[in-house]
């Protein structure tokens, strides 16, 4: 069997255009001097011309065969051809068009280059890396509520020196019974890093990743929006990237590596209006992601598509993130840990907050004296950050009235914790509890029998609201 004949007998005389048919009436692939034109039918007159010089990469696939030109790529599927092997036919015939152009030769070994990029793609060793990070801490969120508390981007306290939650923040996410936050993140992980670390490698997206956390999280710092937590920075930071090599790095890359450009431009227009329209959309960390994703792809882009090896500078700025990550890490784990020394320079930040939300306050409080090795002069800052929240609640909450009172008598200050565990017991009419609390600090319990805590006071019905400034988290 000839498995050309099918396109010999299409040649005109003057051999000056190659006819390819496609299925459907009139519908078929030319390849002739202005360039490869698809014809969708005669009836209709449609057709689509892509010059020679434009073609970036193309190859038969089992599927069909696929096009890409520096503004789309297109795929034609095997079926469309009348030819079983038509698509491996108009691989061979378009490689000789090209080849008698001017620009051919060089053309052609350009495209030979993707080649074979395509068949070495790099292992996405730091997509793997960060996605498990994102659920370890997970995980330890689930554990421990504090992780979030002490690494989430609050701007006040950033402020007030805990610059740690600006790297902090990106792994962090919305803990739920279904972890909706963390899928979805990880999804977007996965699908936009491998359009950026197949081409580039590990050690440049993982530069562009660092950058979008960064940027994502102090565009939320400049705001004044917070808290923030979660990876989507990140992942807008890749979709910037993603944008990056489609726009200006198109001619380097496999055709099945690329985006279909205007579709994804249309979904990154839509996710930007959406995080400036939903309630619960951190927009400004989107926003700053991929600004910081899209600029970062473009300085380190180029020599990644061209496999360079990686300069001092690169591996440089690599560790340096290295260490900012871990020293941030490092505060976190300290803090989690409940390491005194650790929780007495939170407090004392805390406290110079001063809109710190009362059930921080509160917390930190609690969790310094009952859950710590902190002497008593290290309790000092607990026992303001406790006045503070009592203060502010009107003496009206008897939990926080509880922290108080714990603070003060494991500080020694016996008398003044039963004065503020009576006025607890008072507010809710002697339950349990309190009166055994009452009892530890009157030594009729031992020091370290902490009577089992009550239902949230909060929860209760009657129970007194405090309306407190600052939003709920954002992601």
């Amino acid at each position: 069997m000839n498995t050309n004949s099918a396109f010999a007998e299409t040649i005109p005389p003057d051999g000056d255009a190659l006819h390819i048919p496609l299925s459907g009436r009139g519908a078929e692939i030319v390849l002739d001097d202005a360039g490869l034109r698809i014809v969708s039918g005669r009836r209709w007159g449609q057709a689509r011309i892509f010059p020679y010089k434009d073609i970036t990469h193309f190859a038969p696939a089992p599927h069909g065969f696929w096009l890409g030109t520096c503004s789309e790529i297109m795929s034609i599927r095997r079926g469309r051809f009348e030819d079983a092997d038509g698509p491996e036919h108009l691989s061979r015939a378009l490689s000789s068009a090209i080849a008698k152009q001017p620009f051919g030769l060089e053309h052609l070994g350009r495209i030979s280059e993707i080649h074979t990029l395509a068949r070495n793609p790099a292992p996405q060793r730091i997509t793997r890396l960060v996605g498990f990070i994102c659920v370890l801490v997970y995980v330890l969120q689930l554990n421990d509520p504090f992780v979030q508390e002490v690494g989430e981007l609050t701007p006040a306290l950033v402020d007030a020196g805990q610059l740690w939650r600006i790297v902090t923040a990106n792994f962090l996410h919305g803990v739920a019974l279904i972890p909706i936050h963390l899928i979805f993140n990880l999804l977007g992980l996965m699908g936009l890093a491998l359009l950026v670390e197949r081409p580039l490698g590990s050690l440049r997206t993982g530069i562009i990743m660092g950058f979008s956390g960064l940027g994502a999280m102090l565009a939320s710092q400049a705001m004044g929006v917070g808290p923030v937590i979660g990876a989507s920075g990140i992942v807008l930071g890749l979709a910037g990237a993603a944008l990056c090599l489609e726009l200006h790095h198109c001619d380097r890359l496999p055709v099945w590596w690329r985006i279909p450009r205007r579709p994804f431009i249309v979904l990154l227009v839509i996710e930007g209006l959406s995080g400036f329209t939903l309630p619960f959309v951190a927009g400004e960390a989107h926003l700053g992601g991929f600004v910081a994703g899209y600029l970062a792809a473009r300085v380190v882009g180029f020599g990644g598509v061209l496999r360079q090896p990686q300069s001092k500078g690169l591996r440089r700025l690599a560790a340096a993130m290295v260490v900012v990550v871990s020293v941030a890490t490092l505060n976190v784990v300290f803090l989690t840990l409940r390491e005194s020394s650790a929780l007495e320079r939170y407090a004392y930040q805390l406290l110079a907050t001063p809109h710190a939300r009362v059930q921080s306050d509160n917390g930190i409080a609690w969790r310094m004296a009952t859950e710590s090795r902190a002497t008593a002069s290290q309790l000092a800052p607990a026992q303001g950050l406790a006045e503070r929240a009592a203060n502010r609640t009107g003496f009206q909450d008897p939990e926080i009235l509880d922290t108080l009172a714990e603070v003060l008598f494991v500080r020694g200050n016996h008398d003044a914790a039963l004065r503020i565990i009576d006025e607890a017991i008072r507010i809710t009419r002697g339950e349990n509890y309190y009166l055994e609390q009452r009892r530890r600090f009157t030594g009729e319990r031992a020091f370290d029998d902490r009577p089992a805590p009550p239902p949230p006071w909060a929860l209760r019905e009657g129970a007194p609201y405090y309306d407190e400034d600052g939003e709920g988290i954002l992601i």
